[in-house]
């Protein structure tokens, strides 16, 4: 492996780290708030409003399950920055998640009237998570396996 594709390996791990710390900031607080009920966490407050779907605040139990595996996400996203070339299927999933996600996420906030406020919040960060960690991480791939 050269310096090249060590600086890669680099840039692809804080990068990782970044959509952990980013993931962690972003879905801790609001499950805390799910769990103790707290105002933020719910559509009728402008922060909730950008990540709860739905009616009845988007369900409060699916919210409590789905913050909760974006948690573990992204504890193992922090986990998988250790090293970015073993863990490229998950550097994958991660990719595609979040890409599937947020094109299921753009077409109901697009045909949706009352979920149009999505495409200004949760919709924007998974494709964000695709257009940060992409570029690092198919180019990094093509030359290893060339290698």
């Amino acid at each position: 492996m050269n310096e090249s594709d060590q600086a890669a390996i680099r840039r692809l791990s804080i990068a990782l780290r970044l959509t952990s710390i980013v993931t962690l900031i972003i879905f801790v607080p609001w499950h805390i708030g799910l769990l103790f009920d707290w105002d933020y966490a719910y559509t009728g407050h402008p922060i909730g409003q950008l990540f709860a779907w739905g009616p009845h605040d988007g369900g409060r139990l699916y919210a409590q399950m789905i913050t909760a595996i974006y948690i573990v996400w992204g504890i193992f996203i922090w986990l998988a920055a250790k090293d970015p070339v073993r863990n490229r299927l998950f550097v994958d999933f991660t990719i595609f998640g979040n890409l599937i996600h947020g094109l299921v996420m753009l077409i109901q906030g697009v045909l949706v009237h009352s979920e149009h406020v999505h495409l200004m919040g949760d919709v924007p960060l998974c494709f964000a998570v695709l257009l940060l960690l992409g570029p690092l991480h198919w180019p990094l791939q093509r030359r290893l396996a060339r290698a």
